[in-house]
């Protein structure tokens, strides 16, 4: 399901926000691994929610431009140098939340598949009546290694990642100048990425033979700022 708002522009402000709920369903995950349908006799045999498709997102854009300067609601009567610095300013963005996208989680071949890994058996629900930590994102000990010579039973889709946090904002000015022409402009612009430096966890290790299996040791990027400046005549 996609709920979308759209406001073209009020008051100098546009925005457009798009909210998913959505389930998709899978066999195998040929897209990132060398893991496809293992039992041809069962092809959907370990079927689950498909990997990287979050139940739930909201996505808003936006863009505003900022009323000072001459023929805006402030600032209005400034001079003419004045009006150069505070009019022409534009804040807009991108804001994300979502839920985290399912993955599978991987374990040994005991299949004699001749794959280079395979699933494990899922033994519990790894995400029910868990204190979920970044130390444990999910219940370890609800996978283990299928026994050898048999069909793993852990679906696709069996953990979720953490979901993303995020504000991405710009600050932009558009200054006309007459040199060396009438149509020169210099644009300034601010890109502030995850601006409030809000941590956004990564995905946990989803391997049963690691050290770290089901531990998050890393994060996404923190907070990026960027300059602009642009001369155009």
């Amino acid at each position: 399901m996609i709920v979308s708002l759209r406001d073209r522009e009020w008051h100098g402000l546009t925005l457009i926000s798009n909210f998913t709920w959505a389930k998709g369903l899978a066999s195998s995950n040929m897209r990132t691994s060398d893991i496809g349908i293992t039992d041809l006799l069962n092809p959907y045999g370990v079927s689950g929610e498909a990997q990287w498709v979050p139940e739930k997102s909201l996505i808003t854009g936006y863009s505003y431009t900022l009323p000072f300067g001459r023929g805006k609601e402030l600032a209005s009567s400034v001079g003419p140098v004045m009006n150069k610095v505070v009019s022409g300013w534009t804040a807009s963005g991108i804001t994300t939340f979502s839920t985290g996208s399912p993955q599978p989680v991987y374990g040994r071949d005991l299949t004699g598949v001749a794959l280079s890994r395979g699933y494990p058996d899922r033994i519990c629900d790894p995400r029910k009546n868990f204190n979920q930590t970044r130390l444990e994102w999910f219940n370890t000990s609800c996978f283990v290694n299928a026994p050898f010579g048999t069909w793993p039973n852990a679906p696709m889709g069996s953990v979720t990642f953490p979901g993303p946090n995020n504000w991405d904002l710009t600050l932009s000015k558009i200054t006309t100048v007459r040199f060396p022409n009438e149509g020169a402009r210099v644009e300034f612009r601010a890109d502030l990425f995850n601006a409030f430096n809000h941590t956004q966890w990564a995905g946990p290790s989803v391997t049963n033979s690691s050290q770290v299996f089901g531990r998050i040791t890393n994060t996404r990027p923190a907070r990026i700022v960027q300059f602009g400046l642009k001369f155009t005549f």
